[in-house]
């Protein structure tokens, strides 16, 4: 499994699997501001679970909802590919 995860972007939070990667951005997880286009602010989880290959992970919020669950893993071919 190889997956890459940088910090923020104040425009972008994704992910996306190309060329057996996963490429990550975490989520703006700051106070408003004129350089922020993303509301409202929060953070990208990550869970681990000893013994399976893969991992999850989400957008958590501010305001306590989730954006971009996703269980990602070795070989899967697409994002959209059901678990």
């Amino acid at each position: 499994m190889q997956a890459i995860s940088t910090g923020h972007d104040h425009n972008n939070d994704f992910v996306v699997y190309w060329q057996d990667f996963f490429f990550m951005y975490g989520r703006y997880g700051s106070f408003d501001n004129i350089y922020n286009d993303l509301q409202p602010s929060g953070a990208r989880v990550f869970e681990f679970t000893d013994g399976q290959p893969g991992f999850r992970t989400w957008i958590r919020l501010a305001d306590g909802r989730k954006e971009q669950e996703f269980y990602l893993y070795p070989g899967m071919g697409s994002l959209a590919q059901p678990r």
